[in-house]
C-alpha cells in the first residue's frame, strides 16, 4: 500500500476512533515516504491528540523543513508549543502562520489566546478583531475577545460579544459560561448564576446517580448528596450553603476530595462526609456546590458570610502550635506565593518569590510558608534566602493547613484555595490579586463580600506584582509602628 493510501486510511480509523490502527497507518506511511510532509502531519496531529506533545512537535518541524510556507503547520505548531505552556513559541509560530497566510483568521484567533495568557491585553484583542474582520461570523473568536476584554476590565464590552457569540450558536457553553464570569464581577448574580449552569455541559459531574437534582423544591425528611465540582478553594467557598440546606430540613450528605475530607466534618449540620471513591450512602436528591448560590437566589448583599464557618480540631490547633514554636513578641504570618502549576491562570496568579525577600527581611516577622508544592522554577535558592519556617512536609491535609492558620496572626496568599480556608476561618488574610481577577473578587473593591476578614491587594496593571508587594510592604510596616507603640506607649 502506497503512504498516500496509508494516510488516508489512517484518517478514517481515526475518525471511527481507531487510534492505535490509525497510529500504526501513520507511522508505515512516514516510513514509505519519509520526504512526504502529510504523511508528518497526520502523524502529528495524532499524537498532540494523544498528548505526546513533543513527538508532535517534532513531527510539524519536519513538515515545516519541507514546505517552510507552509501556515497550517505553523498554526497548529503554535497550539502545540500552547499545551506545553511554551508562550513565546506557540505566538511565535502563530505569526508564522499569519506571514505566511494573512488570511488566516485561527491563527489571528490562536494569537490572540496566547497574548492574553501573556498578560498582553490590547494585542490580544486586536488580534481577535483581525480575525473577526476576516472572518465576521467567528463565533469562537467573539468569545474570546469577549474574555480579553473581561481581562481589561471592559465588562458592558466584554458581556455584548459573548452575547453576540451566543446570538450565532445559541448551544456555545463556553460563551455562556464565560458570559457567567464577566455578569458576576459586575455583581449581576441572578443572571451570573443562571450562565453559571452551563459548566455541565462543559464537563462530566463527580457523580453519576440516578437520583434528581435538587431544583430549590421542599426538601424536609429527606437525604441530599452535596458534593464537590472544582478545585479546592470552590469546595470551601460554597461549603458555606450546607448549613443552609440542613435548615430546610434536610440530611446532608458531602462529597469531597480526600484532602478535604477531615476538615468538612467540621460543618454545622452536616451528617457526614465522603471522600470521592468512598461507598455512597442511599440518597434521595443530589446537588453540586457551585449551584447552591442559585438556589438560594443569592445577591451580593446576601451572601452567606458570618465566619468561621468551619473550624479546625482543637487538638490539630494545639498540637502545631506546640510544633511551630509560636513566639507572640513577633507577627507570625502564613506565605504563599504561588498556585498549582497545572491551573489555568497559574502564569499570571502566581508571583515571583523574589519580591518577597524585602519583607520577609522585616524586623518583628516570623513567616511561615504554606506553600505545599513549590513549583520547580521557584525550588532554589530564593527559598532558603527568605528563611521561611517551613513545616509543609508534615501536612497531610487541610485540616493540618487549618490547625496551622488558627496559630498565625496574618496569612498572605495570592489566589488559592489557602486564601479561602484562612477566611472560612475567620482568620485575617491578605489576598494577592492578578490584573484580571477570578470572578468570585470582582474588580475594584479592597474587601470581599464572601470573607469579612480578607482585604484585597489588586494589580493596577497587568503583571505589575511589584506595586502589589510595595503595599504589602507599607502595610506591614503600619502593623509593626502600631505594636512599637501599644507596647512602650
Amino acid at each position: 500500500m502506497a503512504a498516500v493510501d496509508k494516510i488516508k486510511a489512517g484518517i478514517g480509523l481515526q475518525s471511527q476512533g481507531n487510534i492505535r490502527e490509525a497510529l500504526a497507518c501513520f507511522r508505515d506511511a512516514v516510513k514509505l515516504a519519509p520526504e512526504n510532509p502529510a504523511a508528518h502531519y497526520s502523524l502529528g496531529h495524532l499524537l498532540q491528540h494523544m498528548g505526546q506533545i513533543d513527538q508532535a512537535i517534532d513531527c510539524f518541524r519536519k513538515v515545516l523543513s519541507m514546505s517552510p510556507a507552509h501556515a497550517e503547520t505553523h498554526n497548529i505548531l503554535g497550539s502545540a508549543y500552547q499545551q506545553k505552556g511554551e508562550l513565546d513559541k506557540a505566538s511565535a509560530s502563530y505569526r508564522d502562520a499569519i506571514r505566511c497566510d494573512g488570511h488566516s483568521f485561527m491563527a489571528y484567533n490562536n494569537l490572540g489566546s496566547t497574548l492574553r495568557l501573556q498578560g498582553n491585553l490590547d494585542e490580544a484583542v486586536a488580534s481577535y478583531q483581525n480575525a473577526l474582520q476576516i472572518k465576521p461570523d467567528f463565533a469562537a473568536a467573539m468569545n474570546n475577545l469577549g474574555t480579553a476584554l473581561r481581562d481589561k476590565g471592559d465588562l458592558d464590552d466584554a458581556m455584548s460579544w459573548y452575547r453576540k457569540a451566543i446570538q450565532l450558536t445559541p448551544d456555545f457553553a463556553d460563551a455562556h459560561w464565560n458570559l457567567s464570569f464577566a455578569l458576576l464581577l459586575a455583581g449581576l448574580f441572578q443572571e451570573g448564576w443562571q450562565e453559571y449552569e452551563w459548566i455541565w455541559k462543559l464537563k462530566k459531574p463527580k457523580y453519576r446517580l440516578p437520583q434528581p437534582l435538587w431544583d430549590g423544591a421542599d426538601i424536609r425528611g429527606k437525604r441530599i448528596l452535596l458534593y464537590a465540582e472544582q478545585g479546592f478553594g470552590d469546595v470551601i467557598q460554597f461549603v458555606r450553603y450546607a448549613p443552609m440546606v440542613a435548615d430546610r430540613g434536610a440530611e446532608v450528605v458531602l462529597g469531597c476530595q480526600k484532602e478535604l475530607k477531615s476538615l468538612l466534618k467540621s460543618i454545622p449540620g452536616v451528617s457526614s462526609v465522603i471522600a470521592f471513591g468512598d461507598a455512597l450512602p442511599q440518597v434521595d436528591l443530589q446537588c453540586p456546590l457551585p449551584s447552591l448560590p442559585r438556589l438560594f437566589s443569592t445577591t451580593v448583599d446576601s451572601i452567606p458570610s458570618q465566619v468561621p464557618y468551619m473550624h479546625a480540631d482543637i487538638q490539630s490547633v494545639s498540637d502545631w502550635r506546640h510544633r511551630l514554636g509560636i513566639n507572640t513578641s513577633s507577627l507570625n504570618i502564613g506565605l504563599v506565593w504561588a498556585g498549582s502549576p497545572g491551573h489555568l491562570n497559574d502564569r499570571n496568579r502566581s508571583c515571583p518569590i523574589d519580591l518577597f525577600l524585602p519583607i520577609t527581611r522585616m524586623d518583628g516577622l516570623r513567616f511561615f510558608s504554606l506553600q505545599k508544592e513549590i513549583p520547580e522554577r521557584w525550588a532554589g535558592s530564593s527559598v532558603i534566602e527568605m528563611n521561611l519556617m517551613d513545616y509543609t512536609g508534615d501536612i497531610e491535609d487541610f485540616s493540618d493547613t487549618a490547625g496551622i492558620i488558627m496559630n498565625l496572626d496574618l496569612v498572605i496568599t495570592v489566589d488559592t484555595a489557602v486564601a479561602h480556608l484562612a477566611g472560612a476561618l475567620g482568620r485575617q488574610v491578605w489576598t494577592l490579586l492578578p490584573y484580571a481577577p477570578d470572578w468570585r473578587w470582582m474588580l475594584s473593591r479592597e474587601d470581599s463580600p464572601w470573607y469579612p476578614t480578607m482585604r484585597l491587594f489588586r494589580q493596577p496593571s497587568p503583571g505589575d506584582w511589584i506595586s502589589v508587594i510595595s503595599k504589602v510592604h507599607d502595610e506591614l510596616k503600619k502593623i509593626i509602628v502600631d505594636r512599637v507603640d501599644k507596647n512602650f506607649g
